[in-house]
C-alpha cells in the first residue's frame, strides 16, 4: 500500500467514525453527574465514619480516665483509715519515748503514706475550729451551744476529710455551734 493509500484509508475510517451525537453527550454528561453525586455521597459518609470514630476514641479515652479514677478512689478510701491510725497512734505516743527509734520510725511511716496519698492527687478538707460549717465537704455529728463561736461554726474536727480532684472521698466530721439556749 503506497502512502496515497494510506492517507485515503486513514480519512475514510476517520469519516466513518460518527461523532458522538447531542444525546450521547447528554446521556454520558448525566451519567457523569451520577457518578459525581455517588462520589460526593461516599465522601460525606467516609467524613461522618471518620468523624465518628474520632468521637469513639475520645469517649473510649473518657472512660479509662473515669475507670481509673474510680478505682484510684476505692483504693484511697481503703486506706483512709490506716492514715487515721498512724494519725492517732502518732499522736499518742508515750512522752518518755517520744524520741526513741521506734517513734520516730512510726512517724516517718505516717509522713510517707500521706505523701504517697498526695502524690495520687488526695487532699485534705479544710475544717478547722472557728470556720463556717460547709455541709457539701463536712459532716456535722454534734451541734452544742457555745458562747464561743458564732451559730454555725466549727468547735472541733473530729475526723479528717479528703477529697480527690473534685470528689469527696469522705467528708470532715465536725462539731458545730449552735446559739445558745
Amino acid at each position: 500500500m503506497n502512502p496515497e493509500e494510506h492517507e485515503r484509508t486513514v480519512d475514510e475510517q476517520a469519516a466513518s467514525q460518527e461523532t458522538p451525537s447531542t444525546t450521547e453527550a447528554a446521556v454520558m454528561q448525566q451519567a457523569l453527574e451520577e457518578q459525581s453525586k455517588l462520589a460526593a455521597e461516599y465522601l460525606d459518609q467516609w467524613r461522618r465514619t471518620a468523624a465518628d470514630f474520632a468521637n469513639y476514641r475520645k469517649r473510649q479515652e473518657r472512660d479509662y480516665e473515669q475507670m481509673r479514677l474510680w478505682a484510684t478512689a476505692d483504693l484511697l478510701t481503703n486506706l483512709l483509715p490506716v492514715l487515721d491510725d498512724l494519725e492517732r497512734a502518732v499522736n499518742h505516743l508515750p512522752t518518755d519515748d517520744a524520741n526513741a527509734d521506734w517513734a520516730e520510725g512510726v512517724k516517718l511511716i505516717q509522713r510517707k503514706l500521706q505523701n504517697v496519698l498526695q502524690g495520687t492527687g488526695l487532699t485534705e478538707i479544710v475544717a478547722e475550729a472557728g470556720q463556717p460549717f460547709d455541709p457539701t465537704c463536712q459532716e456535722a455529728v454534734m451541734y452544742e451551744a457555745t458562747d464561743t463561736y458564732p451559730e454555725g461554726y466549727i468547735i472541733e474536727r473530729l475526723r479528717r476529710g479528703y477529697r480527690l480532684g473534685d470528689r469527696i472521698l469522705r467528708p470532715a466530721l465536725v462539731r458545730v455551734s449552735k446559739a445558745a439556749a
